[in-house]
């Protein structure tokens, strides 16, 4: 494996000289002010989001997609797969030694591509989404000033987006327990997938960013040789994402009756998304069954109703998103694995208190008894004894909550900030 890898390597390394060269030749020169982004795609999850709110901010930059979902005139779809000798080559490997994403060299045609070429700054949001090999980021980027968000713990691992419970990526990733968790894997070579990300990061030396103190610290430990790692905290939008303080008109605007208690729950994929824990709503749904006070309020899957659950699909408009966090008494959101969520800044936005689990970067967000409530077991019977206890509040103490969560977000979460901070962030580099 290691001597395909060198030869393959070593002949795209001639390739991407030459492709750059023969550009360069024709009066394509670097830019000092341009930003190229790099996600799966433009819309959809919280990654996303974040990105293109910086790409929406910064007008001279172009965001690079794997899927585009918009009709953004900036925004532009490339082929992942290379369709030549080196291409055909890298997949034949990639198929070999199920390396993840190896043969997904498809970015080197950005080398002929002037806005690439022309360039600065090279932003990385997801990596992951069989879009990006690491590879291809090493042969195409090499040169660049590059910023990385990362958004989930991929670059630490040996395959998976979400470590969970597991501590072997700290040491070494092998004998992997959860070949099957995203991005997946028919034959356990974590260590190589592993090892192939240290090597790109030695080499290119990226600015590291996460949006949680808590992921900034694992990436400390994992890569110690990394000189350059901010955390820059994610943020929401303060004057789209606020509060609507008549909340029974909204209720009959949705058909939901204005008696009705609403716990809400937002994932991509709803309830089909274990790692954001849709198969626990459905066991704390299952519990208030029978209790008409209570309504569930779904949102990012299939479309249903029936008995307490109603289900609404994924919702593009941030303004008909923010009614619906307007129409909850409490967002439940009992994650098993994530960073700093942009549902619990939305929520909080506002007004609306989160009840979620006591994991990643959730805690920087929610002070507990204060703005909203953590659980720190992550039982069924914890999730609802705090339900319990907070529909038990009276009027003042819920709204002492509601004001809280709200202003958390306006100091430290505003969507301003965040801009401000990565502004700051590409002129010092």
């Amino acid at each position: 494996m290691t001597e395909k890898l060198d030869l393959l390597k070593k002949a795209l390394y001639i390739y991407t000289f030459f492709r750059f060269k023969i550009f360069h030749l024709r009066g394509v020169k670097k830019s000092t002010n341009s930003i190229i982004y790099f996600n799966t795609q433009d819309q959809g999850g919280g990654a996303a989001k974040v990105c293109f709110q910086l790409f929406s901010y910064f007008s001279s930059s172009f965001l690079f997609v794997r899927d585009k979902r918009t009709d953004h005139p900036r925004v532009v779809s490339f082929e992942p797969d290379l369709w030549n000798y080196a291409g055909r080559l890298a997949r034949k490997i990639e198929t070999e030694q199920h390396v993840i994403d190896f043969g997904k060299i498809g970015v080197l045609t950005l080398l002929s591509n002037k806005k690439f070429i022309e360039s600065s700054i090279i932003h990385i949001h997801n990596s992951h989404g069989y879009y990006l090999s690491f590879l291809g980021i090493q042969l195409a980027f090499k040169g660049k000033k590059i910023v990385w968000t990362l958004h989930d713990d991929y670059l630490l691992t040996g395959h998976c987006s979400f470590s969970m419970n597991c501590e072997k990526w700290l040491a070494q990733c092998e004998s992997c327990p959860s070949l099957d968790v995203y991005p997946a894997l028919k034959v356990d070579t974590t260590t190589l997938n592993q090892h192939e990300k240290k090597d790109l990061l030695q080499q290119l030396q990226p600015c590291l960013v996460t949006p949680s103190n808590w992921l900034a610290d694992r990436v400390k430990l994992k890569y110690p040789f990394l000189k350059n790692v901010k955390v820059i905290h994610n943020g929401v939008d303060t004057t789209v994402f606020k509060p609507i303080i008549n909340n029974n008109a909204l209720k009959l605007k949705y058909s939901i009756p204005p008696n009705k208690k609403v716990i809400l729950f937002i994932a991509e994929l709803s309830l089909k998304n274990p790692f954001k824990g849709g198969d626990i709503i459905l066991e704390i749904v299952d519990v208030f069954k029978g209790n008409e006070d209570y309504v569930f309020l779904t949102v990012g899957g299939e479309v249903h109703s029936h008995n307490n659950l109603i289900s609404l699909p994924y919702i593009k408009d941030d303004l008909i998103l923010s009614e619906i966090y307007n129409l909850a008494d409490i967002m439940l959101y009992p994650t098993r694995a994530d960073n700093l969520p942009l549902v619990i800044l939305e929520s909080m936005s506002c007004g609306v208190p989160v009840l979620s689990n006591d994991i990643a970067g959730i805690p920087e967000i929610i002070e507990a008894g204060i703005d909203g409530f953590l659980v720190t077991d992550h039982s069924i019977g914890s999730y609802v004894m705090k339900l319990n206890y907070y529909f038990s509040l009276n009027a003042e103490d819920k709204n002492m909550l509601k004001e809280n969560a709200r202003r958390k977000i306006i100091e430290k979460f505003d969507l301003s900030k965040m801009l401000v901070n990565y502004e700051f962030l590409y002129n010092s580099i």
